[in-house]
């Protein structure tokens, strides 16, 4: 169906309009008529302006999920946000399941974080250059529309009506289960690329991250598996990882394998808690977010 269009004497005498302004003032600065297309956008509510302790976080809102994202930044994972605030300035920040870049973006702002910034869904990749274009830290967020997992190659990501919208998430790769082990019923599916944390450190000569966060949907103990020697690494100083509820065997299995290879990487839990207010921090019962330190 086409879409429908507007064709009232107002509305066409106002596009007119609109279009010979943006014409003069592009006439006299390109950069000045970006400013005010930026603005406009701000003031029409497609911008959220979130401000944090350490600056101002902007993020482009082109759907409702996004826009709950970044209006919940400072309330829905505050741990998190607080083990950034303890990154050294400059430091290295792997960030696996980065979605729309809130954390990337805090990492960047608030520490001067490099951040590499990795998500399988491409309009969440799109979503965290955008973000990163307009908080001015473009040039320190490497974005990644990659899926990470235990070895190279291409699978399909299975993305549910949940993951299809700019910061959606829930869409797994390589299988057809979600995180509570329930079979997805996919909108469609993606064949995208695959990757360990090893390769790609060592394929496109990434610095090693000081800091790790894994925030993702399904097959965390093949990240896991797929950065073994990355975690060995003496320069990796803690790591984040979001564990799954271990109330079915295949969870129990996957999150005792990722605390095992975590403790022969040298890292000790020290922090449990909850992945948003309403949740528990009862691992049994609900997603944790778990801190691990060197």
């Amino acid at each position: 169906m086409a879409a429908y269009k507007a064709v009232s004497l107002k509305h066409r005498a106002f596009r007119g309009f609109l279009k010979k302004f943006e014409r003069a003032v592009s006439a006299v600065s390109r950069d000045a008529y970006m400013k005010m297309a930026v603005e406009v956008v701000e003031e029409l509510g497609r911008i959220a302006v979130v401000h944090t302790p350490e600056g101002v976080v902007k993020f482009h809102c082109d759907s409702e999920v996004a826009r709950i994202r970044a209006n919940g930044m400072l309330v829905r994972e505050p741990d998190t946000l607080d083990w950034i605030r303890t990154f050294a300035p400059g430091d290295v920040f792997l960030d696996i399941g980065s979605n729309v870049g809130v954390f990337s973006l805090f990492a960047a702002v608030a520490r001067d974080a490099t951040v590499i910034a990795c998500d399988p869904l491409p309009h969440n990749t799109y979503a965290i250059t955008r973000n990163a274009i307009l908080n001015g830290v473009s040039e320190r967020i490497i974005s990644m529309s990659v899926a990470l997992t235990d070895s190279p190659g291409t699978a399909a990501l299975s993305v549910p009506g949940v993951a299809d919208a700019t910061g959606g998430a829930g869409a797994t790769y390589g299988e057809t289960y979600d995180n509570y082990q329930n079979t997805i019923d996919p909108t469609y599916k993606l064949t995208v690329p695959g990757i360990s944390v090893d390769r790609m450190i060592e394929v496109y000569k990434l610095p090693v991250p000081a800091h790790i966060k894994m925030d993702i949907d399904g097959i965390q103990e093949k990240v896991i598996e797929g950065a073994a020697k990355t975690l060995a690494d003496a320069r990796v100083k803690s790591a984040m990882i979001e564990l799954q509820p271990t109330d079915n065997e295949p969870n129990t299995r996957a999150c005792a394998l990722i605390l095992a290879a975590m403790e022969s990487a040298g890292f000790t839990l020290r922090k449990t808690v909850r992945t948003s207010p309403n949740g528990s921090d009862d691992p049994a019962v609900s997603p944790t977010n778990n801190f691990f330190y060197k």
